[in-house]
């Protein structure tokens, strides 16, 4: 995946996270890494690092946050994987 891509993917995330409405279950400090995640991740790619690794870590920790079926996680998810 193109750094641009994952620029765009994190800025989409970041974007989302400040507009959307927070959930009863997601924290402040769930969000606030979740921010984060994605600030770094989208560097990374945007710097041509190979992050298949960093994606695989950051998806395990999104599904145990946010479980699958869960409201947060249908808030969130496609924010993190916008195109």
């Amino acid at each position: 995946m193109g750094g641009w891509r994952w620029l765009t993917v994190g800025c989409a995330l970041l974007l989302g996270v400040a507009v959307a409405p927070v959930a009863k279950a997601a924290s402040k400090a769930d969000l606030e890494r979740m921010n984060n995640m994605a600030l770094l991740l989208g560097r990374a790619a945007g710097c041509g690092l190979d992050t298949d690794r960093a994606t695989r870590v950051i998806g395990a920790w999104f599904d145990q946050t946010f479980p699958p079926g869960s409201i947060d996680q249908k808030r969130y998810l496609p924010i993190s994987v916008a195109p």
